[in-house]
């Protein structure tokens, strides 16, 4: 082939490029046309200018009405403050919740108010496979689900077991999932699109007349701890913080074992609790929840410590009775809740877990040395008092549906551009990809 040959079928290649690569643009723009329609529909429209905790933008939101009546006709929950049922406490914070709009044009966003927490541990005369199948039926039938591919539907659990039934729901990876961590994920399962971390539930606060005015314990932490590396931090919280001298009086530190995982003494060289000692141990029989809530309350201090995730409901026990925690806890920034209304260093302390593993007594002498002074301690007790509607789901004026709904809409529905790039769908980010491959592979026999 002569040289006015091959130039002219580089020429053509090249225009051939060029043309898919238009073609490809064009339905680019169109998938970001969508987007962005979405975009302004939902959260785009709400103006983020107010971190206070009183003055938030209202987020209508819309109630599937068919769960919810499936769930209450099958349901019965007569213990709302179970340590992880936050889920029954969140559909009641949202039935009468004035952002709440009976006609889904309005809606920014959309909720299903499913339960399958209640449906695991024995509430409900259904079984969670048959809550699935009507659950799913509902959203396959609703057009506002469809139009934004579940994008602006919002579902909560913070129960393991419930997991596995809504990562069977349909588009489960577009939903915006409260959860007990923001990462949307724990150990095997898929990770939601979207995730806003709601914390375990805990029992109503106790006024302050009812707490304890002298304290038997200076730390306290009950706690599963087996021989799987996640618990490592807890196995070295039983064996060294057991007789921690803090001045204040003994502690309460001890491991529980439930199914007889691992025999500490062997594996750890910590015995059995005998009836005299209550630390430095591992429970021989179940702790009653009375007797545990008695020793937590006769604490100055709660250790926080991570298990097989960050996150652990004796955080709002704690608060809960006035006992301000000292967190030991990879991770947990995934786990607090509404970081940008709750100033969580403020009335908690938060100890680096490699310093903790290297050198765990004298870490948490330091700390007690820092803080546990009674103006320092009381300064803390007041200001997680003063916060705790805001992450406790059993406080009589809790606001933490409101909260999940409001940091739900801003981090989730395309509050800024990089978010909404990552929010898109997979497909649109294979157009892009692709684009910008076409655009290299023409620009390659210029040389360039």
């Amino acid at each position: 082939m002569g040289s006015g040959g091959w130039v002219r079928g580089r020429r053509r290649r090249i225009a051939a490029a060029s043309v898919l690569a238009l073609v490809l643009l064009a339905a680019l723009l169109v998938v970001f046309h969508a987007e962005d329609s979405m975009a302004k529909r939902g959260g785009a429209r709400l103006e983020w200018v107010s971190t206070t905790l009183e003055d938030q933008p209202a987020v209508r939101f819309f109630l599937y009405e068919d769960v919810l009546e499936d769930f209450t006709a099958h349901c019965e929950i007569k213990d709302r403050y179970a340590a992880k049922g936050a889920e029954a406490l969140w559909i009641e914070q949202l039935v009468d919740h004035p952002w709440r709009t009976r006609d889904p044009e309005t809606a920014d966003l959309f909720v299903i108010p499913a339960n399958f927490y209640a449906a695991h541990t024995g509430w409900c005369r259904k079984t969670p496979e048959e809550f699935l199948r009507t659950t799913s039926r509902t959203l396959e039938g609703s057009d506002w689900f469809h139009r934004s591919a579940g994008r602006d539907h919002v579902i909560l659990s913070t129960y393991f077991e419930s997991w596995r039934q809504i990562e069977r729901l349909p588009k489960f990876r577009n939903m915006i999932w409260l959860s007990r961590m923001s990462g949307g994920w724990t150990w095997h399962h898929p990770k939601a699109r979207c995730a806003v971390a709601v914390m375990h539930n805990g029992p109503p606060p106790r006024p302050r007349r009812d707490r304890n005015a002298t304290h038997r314990h200076t730390l306290f932490f009950v706690g599963q701890a087996d021989a799987r590396r996640a618990y490592r931090l807890r196995v070295a919280t039983i064996k060294s913080l057991g007789d921690v001298d803090g001045g204040r009086g003994d502690n309460f530190v001890v491991g529980t074992n439930p199914g007889g995982k691992v025999d500490p003494e062997k594996k750890f060289g910590i015995p059995y609790c005998e009836s005299s000692q209550s630390t430095g141990c591992y429970l021989a029989v179940r702790l009653t929840h009375k007797r545990f809530m008695k020793e937590l309350t006769g604490s100055r201090w709660n250790l926080f410590v991570g298990g097989d995730d960050p996150g652990s409901a004796r955080f709002a026990e704690a608060a809960s009775v006035g006992v301000p925690s000292i967190i030991i806890s990879p991770g947990v920034e995934s786990y607090l809740s509404f970081k940008d209304r709750i100033p969580w260093r403020n009335f908690t302390v938060i100890v680096d877990p490699s310093s903790f593993l290297a050198h765990p007594k004298e870490t948490i002498g330091e700390v007690l040395r820092r803080y546990d002074d009674d103006e320092t301690r009381d300064r803390m007790v007041a200001l997680q008092d003063q916060y705790s509607r805001e992450f406790l789901w059993g406080h009589p004026e809790s606001r933490v549906a409101t909260n999940a709904l409001a940091e739900a809409a801003r981090e989730c529905l395309f509050s800024d551009n990089q978010k909404r790039f990552h929010s898109y769908p997979f497909a649109l980010q294979i157009y892009l990809f692709v684009f910008i491959m076409i655009i290299i592979l023409a620009a390659i026999p210029f040389g360039l």
